[in-house]
């Protein structure tokens, strides 16, 4: 997507997160409280039930809430991701997390009586420091269970996925800090409807952090790639660093999947042109001599008007890739996408191996092809 796109979609995706936390929160803020109106603070059982089914209500609420939102954006940039997987795995998160911390109060409200329900709002419980904290931490591990949830679902669909349990951890622990700040300031005075409105501010400050933090690793998504792709190294293994594409291909052996092609060539455009021809992606690992820094990486893709620079820069050999693009743009023989890694070389000395920085960029520009395969 271009820049444009990803800001436009980045803010959108604040705004989803934002829009079902308010939702979700205020909701939940609404059922607690009416719970506590019915039946008191929990006394007995039953009103303990009560307590608890009103929690899970609100769980119910603020999952779909969040999960339908974030998935109306999240399908303009992942088409692919199904609307009923994403928005149950949410759901399903924030049920299991409101369910254990409403029981783990509701016991110790049963087992201290009134001191158990205390709260920093009423001046006896815990200060809030150590309240908004214990938010955060257990943020942290709600944000990570969420991560997990929808990442086996978005691990299907889109490419890389997989920072997004990071992204959730940190992103929800820094949520429920702000969501346990509104939680604890009202008191047992506190009027019905400034509780509902502290539990909208609160889950609007946690939706735009969720929303933030998140945002950064969901403009990187990208749809899996699928259908016939193919990995060229271009290079003489017999000539030092020329050898490097050869090199990355040997270490992709074992690591793709059966749609993707490894191949070794000299470089010849014709031949390269041949393998690439009906690919939906193509990427060509070669040695180049630019003047910088041995082992220095630099990638280009090529196609909606993007074109390599001179062979000179691109490729170690006399006939490159530059000029295999132009051979297929004139038979009409380009793959889908093409991307191409170049890798600044040291030495094209006769002999095997390569150098010390060469071998250590190889490494890199390995993983960087699997990701650009689809993260297999």
């Amino acid at each position: 997507m271009t820049a444009v796109d990803a800001s436009t979609l980045r803010g959108r995706w604040v705004a989803s997160c934002a829009a079902g936390e308010v939702v979700g929160i205020t909701a939940a803020a609404a059922l607690a409280v009416g719970a506590r109106v019915a039946v008191g603070e929990p006394h007995d059982v039953a009103t303990a039930v009560v307590v608890i089914v009103a929690a899970v209500a609100g769980g119910v609420v603020e999952g779909v809430a969040v999960g339908w939102f974030q998935w109306v954006v999240l399908r303009r940039s992942v088409p692919s991701v199904p609307a009923r997987a994403w928005i149950g795995a949410t759901a399903a998160v924030a049920v299991l997390f409101w369910f254990l911390a409403t029981t783990a109060v509701t016991v110790v409200s049963l087992a201290g009586g009134d001191a158990g329900a205390a709260t920093a709002g009423d001046g006896v419980g815990p200060p809030l420091l150590v309240v908004v904290a214990a938010g955060a931490a257990g943020g942290a591990v709600a944000g990570a269970a969420f991560g997990i949830a929808q990442w086996l679902v978005l691990r299907r669909h889109a490419r890389p996925a997989g920072g997004w349990i990071a992204a959730n951890a940190i992103g929800w622990a820094v949520a429920l800090g702000w969501i346990m700040l509104a939680a604890s300031l009202p008191d047992a005075a506190t009027p019905l409807p400034v509780v509902v409105a502290g539990g909208a501010v609160g889950g609007l400050a946690a939706g735009i952090s969720v929303g933030l933090v998140t945002g950064w690793w969901f403009e990187k998504l990208a749809p899996l790639r699928t259908g016939r792709r193919v990995v060229i190294g271009i290079g003489n293994a017999f000539r030092g660093d020329d050898g490097v594409g050869p090199a990355v291909v040997a270490d992709l052996a074992g690591r793709v999947d059966d749609e993707v092609t490894l191949l070794e060539l000299d470089g010849e455009p014709a031949r390269v042109v041949d393998a690439w021809r009906g690919a939906t992606l193509a990427v060509v690992v070669d040695a180049m001599s630019s003047g910088e820094a041995p082992g220095t990486v630099r990638r280009f893709e090529v196609g909606a008007g993007k074109r390599l620079p001179g062979a000179s820069g691109t490729s170690s050999h006399s006939l490159g890739v530059a000029e295999a693009v132009d051979l297929g743009t004139a038979l009409g023989a380009m793959p889908d996408e093409l991307v191409v890694y170049a890798v600044e070389a040291a030495d094209f000395g006769e002999g095997m191996g390569l150098s010390v920085p060469v071998d250590s960029a190889r490494t890199d520009v390995m993983a960087a092809v699997l990701d650009e395969l689809g993260g297999h």
